[in-house]
């Protein structure tokens, strides 16, 4: 229907403009310091606008909100994306039903029937079944 697909379109839209806001929130840091680096290399003056000081807490600053940012990112997704959350189950419910085929775990009639069981492990000084 027609109200479906402009209330999805504006779904998209504002998980867009949530990751870009939080992107440009994390990356201006490095725009600023960028262009007060140019400005000093420009004029030849070595920490001219910022000291020692504060450009190592500008970096520390920016390194923590970049940190920040790609943390963020999984979360918006997952809050404001349906079907990245659908995605996300039926990866991991694909993941856990191969896992459970490889180690096949249980037969059908109850019984342990798994390759691991009977594991022996050697090393120089001696030998250990499991």
């Amino acid at each position: 229907s027609d109200s479906y697909k402009k209330e999805q379109l504006r779904r998209i839209n504002m998980l867009v403009i949530v990751i870009l806001v939080v992107f440009l929130v994390a990356e201006i840091q490095d725009g600023i310091a960028f262009l007060i680096y140019a400005h000093e290399l420009a004029t030849d003056q070595k920490r001219g606008v910022l000291s020692e000081e504060a450009d190592i807490l500008w970096d520390t600053i920016s390194s923590t909100l970049s940190l920040l940012s790609y943390a963020c990112n999984f979360w918006i997704f997952f809050l404001m994306s349906t079907q990245f959350r659908a995605s996300l189950l039926d990866m991991l419910q694909c993941r856990s039903k191969r896992m459970r085929g490889m180690l096949n775990l249980e037969s059908t009639d109850g019984k342990t029937n798994s390759s691991f069981t009977n594991v022996t492990i050697r090393d120089d000084r001696s030998t250990t079944t499991i």
